[in-house]
């Protein structure tokens, strides 16, 4: 392979699903980060079983400097869709083990219409503003 090469790099998430949870906000440094877990389903048909299967994943999320719109909105069960780059944090636990923790720090959060809300739209919040 030549050495002149280069891989595109591209580190960039994007899914939707539901928030487990209301979100958590809490000060950090100079502004304010959010904290979410948001469930995302995978689904598909198993031909062996006959039947449709589900896998869903428990995604955590960081927004930082949330407008008080989006902080108010994010509760659990809404739908939304995330737009963000994935971060991996490694550290070493009391006992000397190396630790893992992989998150998506967004820089978009939609709330996406709730089924039942009638306006046939989605209601679309977004804070783009990170200090990175």
């Amino acid at each position: 392979m030549p050495q002149n090469l280069r891989m595109f790099e591209l580190n960039e998430a994007r899914f939707t699903g539901r928030l487990v949870r209301d979100a958590e906000t809490q000060s950090a440094g100079s502004g304010e980060v959010a904290k979410l877990t948001v469930a995302v389903d995978t689904s598909w048909y198993d031909k062996s079983a006959g039947e449709r299967k589900t896998r869903t994943a428990f995604i955590s999320v960081e927004l930082w400097n949330p407008s008080d719109f989006v902080r108010g909105a994010l509760v659990k069960g809404a739908p939304v869709f995330i737009a963000g780059e994935i971060v991996q944090d490694t550290w070493e636990d009391k006992e000397g083990n190396k630790r893992e923790k992989t998150r998506v720090r967004a820089r978009r959060v939609e709330l996406m219409g709730w089924p039942d809300d009638g306006d046939g739209g989605d209601r679309a919040a977004t804070d783009e503003e990170t200090p990175f």
